[in-house]
């Protein structure tokens, strides 16, 4: 056998539309089970964090100063500790 006529010779039938038209239809299908498998748990970790987000605090009514937008945060101060004694 030629080096010239094992190129032309074609041992593989080729695809008919029907063929492709299911390889594309199973690939697809393969691609979005796969893309979906591995995105639900990030989806389900992205929802619980919006689930636990704390509502938006409300606008301050007047006279309120505590727990609400542009009120005050009340804030404890803790008194810092005594310097150690200088050594000579």
């Amino acid at each position: 056998m030629r080096l010239s006529e094992f190129f032309r010779r074609n041992p593989y039938r080729p695809t008919s539309p029907r063929q492709r038209l299911v390889l594309v239809a199973v690939t697809l299908v393969t691609v979005l089970l796969l893309f979906s498998g591995l995105l639900a748990p990030h989806l389900r970790y992205l929802q619980h964090k919006l689930a636990m987000r704390s509502p938006p605090l409300p606008p301050c009514a007047p006279g309120q100063t505590e727990r609400c937008l542009g009120g005050r945060q009340p804030v404890m101060l803790i008194a810092p500790a005594p310097r150690p004694a200088a050594s000579r």
